[in-house]
């Protein structure tokens, strides 16, 4: 389960662990919606430190192909849990635009 929650090419390259999440077991898609949506909520309370420029060229990239990997992603195990995660990090997404957009 850790492999499938690792990206082994660094932030540079993001392609292969994006395709590994598209076949990922129900608890591997959990975890890593969870992981996004801690992430998502704590850039969202630290975008002074992190700075505009990150968020355009990586941060929001990134969440974008997250979202497109996503977005038809439905679990066996865990349907509502995964519905209600991809619908929290939608409206992260969505404040982290507005942010970026005002600063």
């Amino acid at each position: 389960m850790i492999k499938s929650l690792t990206n082994t090419k660094g932030d540079e390259n993001f392609d292969d662990y994006l395709n590994n999440l598209k076949q990922a077991s129900d608890e591997v898609i959990i975890i890593k919606l969870a992981d996004i949506k801690t992430n998502t909520q704590s850039s969202i309370k630290n975008y002074q430190i992190l700075k505009k420029e990150w968020f355009i060229s990586f941060w929001i990239p990134l969440l974008k192909d997250y979202l497109e990997i996503f977005k038809e992603t439905t679990s066996n195990k865990y349907p509502l849990t995964v519905k209600n995660l991809i619908k929290d990090i939608k409206a992260d997404f969505n404040k982290i635009i507005e942010i970026t957009d005002n600063n």
